[in-house]
């Protein structure tokens, strides 16, 4: 005892003990008066365990006096068939009795309890770990606002308590009040105390409630929400992530999710999604699975109609713009006559153009007229330090900037991280203020637009 609780030799007062078997209860709180009024009793060492039993059902009174020559005794106090229990195990009740009066449901409840947790348990040292926590350790004794008894280890908090009284009240458990006085959740309960739980339907379970849980009731459940609530949070964002990148995909066979998961050895869809959100399973991996063809491009203009620029003081013409060179607000530009495609407007400084300067007669003078005109898409590279958190906040500058991001590849080279962003722009001008606030982001050491003919790999590696 001095080793497992840590106690000085002078607190240890059961080194010499005394029990008393008796006939009947009445009996056994006589023989305890009649000890208190003999010897001297230490006060915090009388525990009435007949009244309010243990959790594996033993029953029994306790008291420590002080003897002869000043020597501490402890004096255990029960009736035969309370020693039986207790020497026997909690079935020894039902083998002492032959009357079939017992009820078998009350002392073999503690054992159904036992049960359970193995059941739910996925770890058998978890288990073990438990069932040990469960059988020695003390108890308090507290109550509800009805005056309903709870019996609870040392050191529980309201948590516990919650979890005591209906899982679902642990689950959403806001805030506490023990005595009529509002306490952190995290406060340990004692002996006596009234305890009043306050939920509300938008509270949930957090890991660091796993840090102030005792019993084994409440660690279990909140173990079984989070990791409910963390697969169905991956789920969605697996989920999402597929979605996405699909959309950069041409495939001509209808997507079979099921069958994807199972080449990765997953039950359905819904496990390859959660594998996805978790980071147990790359998107480039999936997408190889579904999709083996190469993707179609995304990010340049493919602009629908011919609204947004005036050739020449004239609108009424069909527009396209330029793959090669993805013109946005603000750039310079010209207008180029492709044979039965109207007019395809690229930057002035656009390789393509240079190539067809020998042929005048097909430019024509072009101007931006944007007004309330939407975003336009163009492709970002970076090159940076590979680090934590890096894509993360690349993403945040750039929403700082008020563009949007419509995709992103990853590529990994040492420490070195190339990644390419699709992103959304109004005009010129907000792109300049994307780059520059990418710029500023920690490890970035280049960030630089890039032109269809450059873009020689937008398949997600990662």
């Amino acid at each position: 005892k001095m080793k497992a609780r840590n106690k000085p030799f002078e607190e240890i007062y059961d080194l010499l003990a005394v029990r008393i078997i008796t006939g009947t209860v009445r009996e056994c709180y006589h023989i305890l008066g009649l000890v208190h009024g003999i010897y001297a009793p230490v006060p915090e060492r009388i525990k009435d365990y007949i009244s309010t039993p243990k959790s594996n059902m033993y029953q029994s009174l306790h008291t420590s006096v002080i003897g002869p020559n000043g020597q501490y005794v402890e004096v255990q106090i029960r009736t035969a068939e309370m020693h039986h229990t207790a020497e026997i195990g909690i079935a020894a009740h039902w083998r002492y009795k032959s009357t079939g009066e017992l009820d078998l449901d009350q002392h073999l409840g503690w054992l159904r309890q036992v049960i359970d947790w193995q059941q739910e348990a996925t770890d058998p040292a978890e288990f073990m770990e438990n069932l040990k926590i469960e059988l020695f350790q003390d108890e308090i004794f507290v109550f509800t606002p009805k005056g309903d008894l709870h019996q609870l280890p040392k050191g529980t908090t309201p948590i516990d308590f919650a979890f005591g009284v209906h899982t679902d009240i642990g689950l959403h458990c806001l805030t506490a009040k023990v005595n009529g006085q509002v306490v952190p959740l995290g406060t340990a309960l004692t002996s006596g105390d009234t305890v009043q739980i306050i939920t509300s339907p938008h509270q949930k379970p957090n890991r660091t409630w796993l840090e102030l849980v005792k019993t084994t009731k409440a660690r279990q459940a909140i173990r079984r929400w989070l990791k409910e609530e963390q697969h169905d949070h991956s789920v969605r964002l697996g989920r999402d992530i597929i979605e996405r990148e699909l959309k950069r995909y041409r495939s001509d066979k209808p997507l079979d999710m099921d069958e994807a998961a199972a080449e990765f050895d997953l039950d359905d869809a819904e496990h390859l999604y959660a594998a996805l959100g978790s980071g147990d399973l790359s998107v480039g991996k999936v997408i190889a699975k579904l999709v083996p063809e190469k993707p179609k491009r995304r990010g340049f203009f493919q602009r629908r109609d011919r609204r947004g620029i005036c050739i020449q003081g004239m609108h009424d013409l069909m527009i396209a713009f330029g793959k090669c060179c993805t013109p946005i607000p603000g750039d310079d530009i010209i207008g180029l006559i492709t044979r039965g495609r109207g007019v395809t407007v690229h930057r002035t400084d656009c390789p393509n153009i240079g190539q067809i300067s020998e042929e005048p007669d097909r430019l024509l003078q072009v101007q931006w007229d944007m007004e309330g005109e939407p975003a336009f898409t163009v492709q970002l590279r970076t090159r940076s330090r590979d680090r934590k958190y890096l894509l993360a906040d690349i993403s945040k500058a750039i929403g700082d900037a008020g563009s949007n991001i419509r995709s992103s590849t990853t590529r990994t080279k040492g420490d070195i991280a190339e990644q390419n962003f699709w992103v959304d722009v109004i005009d010129i001008r907000q792109l300049r203020k994307t780059i520059a606030k990418i710029k500023r982001t920690k490890g970035v050491l280049e960030v630089r637009r890039v032109d269809e003919t450059e873009s020689d790999d937008p398949i997600p590696t990662s």
